[in-house]
């Protein structure tokens, strides 16, 4: 499975959460780190086997 476009989603977004952070807004924050954690989960899930790797994740109690 390729993380790439979900390793970018999550690594751009907390970019954009720390800038927020150093102007003391973190609403904007918090709302960019929610919004590319959806984001970054559903391009997993929707990666072929996506699925199913995360029930093995889940059954090996990572």
């Amino acid at each position: 499975m390729d993380y790439r476009d979900s390793y970018f989603l999550l690594f751009n977004g907390t970019t954009d959460a720390l800038a927020f952070m150093e102007q003391r807004n973190f609403r904007m924050a918090r709302r960019v780190l929610e919004r590319v954690r959806a984001e970054a989960e559903e391009s997993v899930i929707s990666q072929p086997g996506g699925e199913d790797e995360e029930d093995e994740i889940e059954e090996d109690g990572l």
